[in-house]
């Protein structure tokens, strides 16, 4: 069976807060995040070992995983002749790697990813 996906999204609106959902559909908690204005979608898994940033063109844009990070350009910008990678390393992650995630996804394009969207313990 697949993990179930959670979904953060701040897809065209201005938010004060997400919520995280488990895979029933139930709200499991309330997250502030600061007002931002976004068209990203932040998904992760349940068991919080994979984190995706999705942008308004349907890329995937982010990857986080504990086989490294996967930055990317949207495919609107490749077909504009932008490379794909921005940033990516296919090591087993550390804090610093996350920090660094986090910090491009906010520096990039405005989306603040929760300190806890990823298992920390799973971290080298």
């Amino acid at each position: 069976m697949d993990t179930p996906i959670v979904a953060l999204s701040y897809c065209n609106a201005r938010m004060e807060f997400a919520e995280i959902y488990a895979g029933d559909g139930e709200s499991v908690e309330s997250v502030k995040m600061g007002a931002i204005d976004s068209e990203f979608e932040v998904q992760l898994t349940e068991l919080r070992d994979r984190v995706w940033i999705h942008a308004a063109d349907g890329s995937t844009v982010g990857r986080f995983s504990r086989f490294g990070i996967d930055l990317h350009n949207t495919v609107t910008e490749q077909l504009a002749g932008m490379p794909q990678c921005r940033l990516c390393t296919h090591d087993a992650p550390t804090k610093a790697d996350w920090e660094l995630f986090r910090a491009k996804a906010l520096e990039w394009w405005g989306v603040a990813v929760h300190a806890d969207a990823f298992d920390q313990r799973l971290l080298k």
